[in-house]
């Protein structure tokens, strides 16, 4: 096995030494930020101290020390499961239901699979941003009750600009997936 400077500061780090635990917390901090920032279901600095409390526990849990690889992307997994964790409850206490404003997004049905969370949450946000009559327009495609024609008939539009929208909702939806 090839010893290299993280997998020592690791080793040191799961038999206690606080400054190798410093490091590793350094090392990851960029990822537990993303998370924290990511995380609606409590504050940035709580959020921030949950994901690095996760971070210690997975250092703390892993067993067989084979590689720098192998361990970078299991504590990288246990930061992104407990983060999922996280949204998961901010679900059961309501807050993420309590967020929906648009009437397709409150008739969707809830899942506690993340990425549906996300999609959703991208959706809303997007959705805020545009003006009443593409919204509109992406309510009805969203439904999927009426053709481009239909809706075109209902808000007196052109079938060309019902696409136009369509395309540019579907472009959009490739950043969020």
């Amino acid at each position: 096995m090839e010893n290299t400077i993280f997998i020592h500061t690791l080793q040191q780090a799961k038999d206690g030494d606080t400054s190798a635990q410093e490091q590793i917390i350094l090392k990851f901090q960029p990822m537990i930020r993303k998370y924290a920032y990511k995380c609606h279901a409590m504050e940035y600095e709580d959020a921030q101290q949950e994901l690095t409390l996760a971070l210690l526990t997975a250092v703390h849990s892993i067993k067989y020390i084979q590689n720098e690889g192998a361990c970078i992307c299991f504590i990288q997994n246990a930061l992104k499961n407990h983060f999922k964790y996280l949204c998961r409850i901010s679900i059961r206490y309501s807050e993420y239901e309590q967020s929906s404003e648009s009437e397709t997004f409150s008739s969707l049905p809830v899942y506690s699979d993340f990425g549906f969370i996300e999609l959703n949450l991208s959706l809303q946000e997007y959705m805020r941003s545009l003006s009443p009559t593409r919204q509109k327009i992406l309510n009805f495609i969203l439904s999927e009750k009426y053709s481009t024609t239909e809706i075109a008939d209902k808000l007196h539009l052109s079938v060309q600009y019902i696409n136009r929208v369509k395309k540019e909702f579907l472009s959009e939806r490739r950043k969020f997936t």
